[in-house]
Formats: C-alpha cells, sequence, structure tokens
C-alpha cells in the first residue's frame, strides 16, 4: 500500500469523511469562521448506506495487502463498523461547517487572516486528537486476531500514518498560535504551490523510513542490516516492555515523570497542563491494554532468556521483544508528538534562555577547579609550562530525564 496516503485504508477513511476540512498536508485553512453549525446544515454528507459500503470497499483492499482470511475480513468490517460511522455521526454538525468553511477557502478569492485560521484550528484539533485515539483503540483491537507477519505490517503502516498526523497537528498547533502564512500555506498562493512538491516528497520519503525502522528492516534501503539501529534496537528490546503504573511497590512511571519534566520546561499554564495529562493517558492506556494483553508472552520471553544457551536463542528472544516492545515505543513518541503541539513561541523562547542561564551557571567541577589551581600556580612561579594552560572541560547541561524503553 502506498505510505504516502498516510499507510492504512483506517486513515484513509478518516481522513476523507472526517478530517479532509484539516487537509493539512496538503492544504490551507478557511477563509472565516461562521458561528458553530451555521453552514453545516446545507453541507454534502454521506448517507448511513455510503458511509457501510465504503468501509467495506475499505475492508476489501485492507485483505489484499494484509492477506486478511475470510474470519479476518469479517472481523475487521466489524471493528470499523463499531466506531467511525457513529463517530462521524456525533460530530456531524462541527465536521461539515469545517468542510465547508474548508472549501470555501479553497476557491476564494482573498486568504483567511491568521486570527480565523487561528479559531478554525481551535475547532479541528480536537476532533484530529479524538480521530487519532479511535485508530489506536481500533488497530489494539485488530491485533487480537491478525497473525505476528500481519502485525509486522500493521506496525509499518502506522508509523507511515503517524507522519502524517504528526505533521497535521503540528500544523494547527502553529495556526492557533496566530503563525498561520498565507503565502506558503494558502492553496491559491504561487508560493505555496511551489513548496508543496517539495513538501510533499519530503513527508513521502519520512513516512518510509518510518515504516521500514518499525517493520525491523534498515532505515533506507541502501542501509546494511544489523547496523548500529538494528543494534540499539536489540539492546533496548532485553528491557522491560514498559515502566509500571503509579501505585506499584517501588516503581514509578517514568511517563508521568516525562510529562512533569515537560510542564515544568515550558512552564506550561492550567490548560495546557490538562491536555498533557490527557495526552498521557490516553497513551498510558493503551500502554498498559497492550502489556496486559501480553503478559503470558512476557514470562515466556524472560524464561527463555534466562535459559537461552546460544547466540541464536538469545537474537530469537530480542527479536520478539522488538516485536513486542513496537507498539510501547509508538505509543511513547505520539505522547512526545502532542506534547510538542502545546507550547507555545513564547513559552519556547523562554524554556531556551533558562536552559542557556542554566548551563552558564552550571557548578565547576572539581577537575576544572584542580586545573584551574595548578594554572595559577604555575604563573606566580613563572612556569613556561603557564604559557599552555591545560584544557577545561566546559559544564555539562542536565540531561532530559526520558524514560526506559
Amino acid at each position: 500500500m502506498n505510505t504516502t496516503r498516510m499507510g492504512t485504508r483506517i486513515a484513509l477513511f478518516g481522513a476523507a469523511l472526517a478530517l479532509s476540512a484539516a487537509a493539512a498536508q496538503e492544504q490551507g485553512p478557511p477563509q472565516r469562521p461562521p458561528p458553530r453549525g451555521d453552514r453545516g446544515a446545507g453541507a454534502m454528507w454521506p448517507s448511513e448506506r455510503l458511509v457501510d459500503l465504503a468501509i467495506n470497499r475499505i475492508v476489501d483492499r485492507m485483505a489484499e495487502v494484509y492477506g486478511l482470511d475470510e474470519d479476518q475480513l469479517w472481523d475487521t468490517r466489524d471493528v470499523l463498523k463499531a466506531r467511525f460511522p457513529q463517530w462521524l455521526q456525533q460530530n456531524r454538525a462541527e465536521l461539515q461547517s469545517l468542510m465547508m468553511q474548508y472549501f470555501e477557502a479553497v476557491m476564494g478569492d482573498e486568504p483567511p487572516t491568521p486570527e480565523e485560521v487561528a479559531d478554525w484550528a481551535a475547532r479541528a484539533a480536537p476532533l484530529v486528537e479524538e480521530f487519532t485515539s479511535l485508530v489506536d483503540e481500533t488497530t489494539e483491537d485488530m491485533r487480537g486476531y491478525l497473525t505476528d507477519e500481519q502485525q509486522v505490517l500493521l506496525d509499518g503502516q502506522l508509523a507511515a500514518m503517524q507522519v502524517g498526523m504528526n505533521y497535521m497537528q503540528q500544523r494547527l498547533a502553529t495556526w492557533r498560535a496566530g503563525g498561520y502564512d498565507w503565502q506558503t500555506e494558502w492553496p491559491r498562493s504561487d508560493v505555496f504551490r511551489e513548496q508543496e512538491v517539495q513538501r510533499r516528497q519530503r513527508l513521502e520519503r519520512e513516512a518510509e523510513r518510518e515504516k521500514r525502522i518499525a517493520m525491523g528492516l534498515p532505515a533506507d534501503t541502501g542501509s546494511v542490516p544489523g547496523g548500529a539501529a538494528s543494534a540499539g534496537g536489540a539492546a533496548a528490546a532485553a528491557k522491560p516492555l514498559a515502566p509500571t503504573r503509579p501505585g506499584s511497590v517501588g516503581k514509578k512511571d517514568e511517563w508521568e515523570t516525562y510529562v512533569a519534566n515537560f510542564i515544568e520546561r515550558y512552564q506550561l499554564d492550567d490548560a495546557q497542563q490538562n491536555s498533557a495529562h490527557k495526552f498521557l493517558r490516553d497513551q498510558q492506556e493503551l500502554r498498559d491494554k497492550h502489556v496486559q494483553k501480553h503478559v503470558d508472552d512476557i514470562k515466556s520471553l524472560e524464561a527463555r532468556q534466562k535459559a537461552a544457551g546460544g547466540e541464536e536463542e538469545k537474537e530469537r528472544v530480542r527479536a520478539e521483544y522488538e516485536r513486542l516492545n513496537r507498539p510501547i515505543e509508538r505509543y511513547f513518541q505520539r505522547l512526545k508528538d502532542r506534547l510538542e503541539t502545546l507550547p507555545t513561541r513564547k513559552q519556547r523562547a523562554a524554556a531556551a534562555q533558562a536552559e542557556e542561564a542554566k548551563r552558564a551557571k552550571a557548578p565547576v567541577s572539581e577537575e576544572t577547579k584542580a586545573a584551574m589551581r595548578s594554572e595559577m600556580e604555575a604563573r606566580l612561579a613563572g612556569d613556561k609550562k603557564a604559557e599552555q594552560p591545560p584544557v577545561v572541560q566546559p559544564p555539562q547541561a542536565e540531561s532530559e530525564t526520558r524514560p526506559v524503553e
């Protein structure tokens, strides 16, 4: 399947019927924000029958890509139909309004103002978040009946899709903060048309790269299997699948630590903190559901790892750990990506200044002090060695706390 279409047909379904208004990968925002629902009543909307048929065709295509058998095909139809039609209907009024504004912007004579775009982006962003969570829940259900090989392919498709979703969320965050530039982002702009081909190509390359990494392949076709990336993945795979949730004796959820550090670093306000904690809870639930589902597999791998007598068996265990870890890694990466949409440009600038000041005020190490004393003593004694003072290593900045992979 073409990764430039955001990976899975699930994503295509949602993008085509629910989020085409945003069109953040390739299009610009709406021309003006009318009152909510003001333009939705007259907007074209797919009937229940059309949505049902669309899902059938999407699943048919997925059956070809993943090699689904008859039972898997029907299970996939049930999974998609259990969520997406209901979500579309629940958000119909807002989706119709956003889509109509988008189409007006595409065909308008004048570009929208940054204020208009900020309002539109603020309305679209929650729908993008909801849709992403819906995809997460759906794919987790699919893992229950997919084979190992099919799950590897699913991991690759999801990684490619995430590239597009991240790009969409980043643009919405920029627009909400007033950073809309009509010359580069309005579809009718000459500059936009000139740059859009390059943007698409860059996203395609990134999507393909992330897909290959998620599937355990070299990042590019010219890479040598078993290189540094593979070695790093194998080392990480030998570690526990995920940190424990709060309340576990003697342990702390390191994802929460990461979020707390992020909030402190950017001095997020109350609303931003609420969003950060929601992002955390969403990804924790998916992570813990995945771990709980594979408890027996984890115990089996731990036993095999202890009993492994040769390198070949150890390598097989590491490969299994990698496969089980991929969803966890993806959930954490999504958490980080969502957090990055929260700070404003002002908060980012303040954080950068604070880090610079912290580095400047970092305490001098004992080694540096000793070197400085030696230099002063040599100079006072008229030692010629003072003409070539010892190299003083600059103080190192504290690294940001990150979770155990």
